[in-house]
């Protein structure tokens, strides 16, 4: 999903550039790709080229007690058959 977004941003920044008409609408396209679409496209590039490092960062703060909560709703759910049930 991250590296799609990434070429989504990319992908509308040059349509935008492209299509937009000389003057004041041209400054906008510029002004909104360099402040917003190309840093968010650059940092959905690097999450998605880095997923394992976001996640141990998340996995290092839950790490009290036997598990985190993702981990024992998912051990209750898989035990109650609610996921077959459905």
């Amino acid at each position: 999903p991250a590296a799609a977004a990434a070429v989504l941003l990319l992908a509308d920044a040059c349509i935008d550039l492209a299509t937009a008409a000389p003057g004041a609408e041209f400054a906008t396209a510029v002004a909104m790709a360099v402040a917003a679409e190309l840093p968010l496209a650059a940092l959905c590039a690097v999450l998605a080229a880095h997923p394992a490092r976001a996640t141990q960062r998340t996995g290092a703060g839950a790490g009290s007690g036997s598990g985190s909560g993702w981990d024992a709703g998912t051990r209750t759910g898989s035990g109650s058959g609610s996921v077959s049930g459905t």
